[in-house]
């Protein structure tokens, strides 16, 4: 009785992540407008538009990806868990709202650099809720300066905040590598998380058996 009750938690806690996905990815192709004229000037707007959208398209997606590959071999859902990912949802929600910022003024820098803001947010909010997961883990300010101190975690942080700073020298530039950054960010973490479930799963009972001894 209590596992089946425990799979009920679970299946709603996915329904409901699987579910803002969904709406995420809906709102963001609802946002691309349409040309009025048929110009070469309006239908390379369009282009453009589909192009932020599809780069946002493969980050959201490639954050469902992690997200499923997370939680697939778990089977209970914690409180602290519960509410990291609730924490993760709402960071990666802002990211239909900055894409049409990004659409709608194509080439600027400030729109850019918000955009790469909330990447940023999205990935730290999701290493917060993996860490969760590690038996290893630690509560609050302890968890956060762990994400900050891992290797990849330092990399992308340094790397978003050097391409931010182009900004100031180079408007036109820091747009177009600060929405194309989360895009090569997203590939190469598909490139590095390429654990076979199979281990995936030894290594998660193997921490529970830790746990219980």
């Amino acid at each position: 009785m209590e596992f089946g009750y425990m799979r009920l938690i679970k299946n709603r806690f996915e329904a409901f992540s699987d579910g803002v996905f969904a709406i995420i990815v809906t709102i963001m192709v609802l946002n691309i407008p349409l040309p009025n004229a048929f110009d070469w000037k309006h239908v390379f707007a369009l282009i453009i538009s589909i192009f932020v959208y599809f780069i946002t398209f493969f980050v959201v997606g490639f954050f469902w990806h992690l997200h499923y590959e997370v939680f697939h071999d778990i089977e209970k859902i914690s409180t602290k868990t519960g509410w990291r990912n609730i924490l993760f949802l709402f960071s990666i929600s802002l990211m239909p709202v900055f894409t049409k910022w990004v659409i709608e003024n194509p080439g600027q820098a400030v729109p850019a650099v918000g955009y790469a803001l909330v990447f940023i947010l999205v990935n730290f909010s999701f290493q917060f809720l993996r860490r969760s997961l590690d038996s290893r883990s630690q509560d609050g300010p302890q968890d956060v300066v762990a994400i900050v101190r891992s290797g990849r975690g330092g990399i992308w942080i340094c790397a978003a905040v050097l391409i931010i700073l182009m900004a100031f020298f180079a408007p036109m530039a820091s747009s177009i590598v600060l929405i194309g950054f989360p895009f090569v960010f997203s590939v190469m973490n598909l490139w590095l998380e390429r654990e076979h479930p199979d281990e995936r799963k030894k290594r998660f009972k193997e921490k529970a058996q830790k746990k219980n001894s």
